[in-house]
Parts: C-alpha cells; structure tokens; sequence
C-alpha cells in the first residue's frame, strides 16, 4: 500500500461520522384504534338522560371499535350486557332469541 493510498484511507475514516445503531420499529398492535372508552353504567330500566347517557356510550363504542362489533346482534348483545334490573328481566327473551339464532 502507498503512502498515498493510505492517507486517502485515513482521511476518509477520520471525516466519516459514526453511523447509530438502527433500531428496529416495534411490532404494530393488533388493534390501530388507541382510544380507550369506559364501559357504560349499568341501564337500569329506567327512561329519560340516564337511559340516553348509557345507549349513547353505547353506541360510542359501537364507532369507536367497528372491527368488533362486525353486526347488529354483536351491537345488540353488547347492549344486553349493560342491563341490570327491570332492562335485564325485559331483555331475556331477546337474548334467548339471539342464542338459539346461532
């Protein structure tokens, strides 16, 4: 190797910046959706604001996660969940009607 040859390598190296590491992206989650949405009061029978608070969160979460409620009886079902009381008494034979749908 010439001295030349070796300057130009010398040279070379010492104008290079040390190149960062790469760092790899994290794996993407299942779900692009990163709102998180408190569950609905229980829906107690009763009529008037409660009634429209808790259908209303409801249905929030019914467009805020389209990918799991892919259907009217996944939207339905969720629904029957948050009832308690008289709403849950009225809805058993919508319920059973949706199970023996399936």
């Amino acid at each position: 190797m010439t001295p030349m040859c070796f300057d130009k390598i010398m040279f070379g190296k010492q104008n290079q910046k040390p190149t960062p590491p790469q760092i790899a992206a994290p794996p993407p989650t299942s779900s692009p959706n990163f709102m998180v949405l408190a569950k609905p009061q229980p829906f107690n029978g009763t009529r008037g604001a409660a009634a429209e608070s808790c259908f209303g969160k409801i249905l929030l979460h019914t467009i805020t996660y389209p990918e799991k409620f892919p259907t009217d009886s996944r939207k339905v079902a969720f629904a029957i969940l948050f009832m308690k009381d008289y709403a849950e008494t009225w809805s058993q034979p919508y319920l059973m009607k949706f199970f023996n749908a399936g």
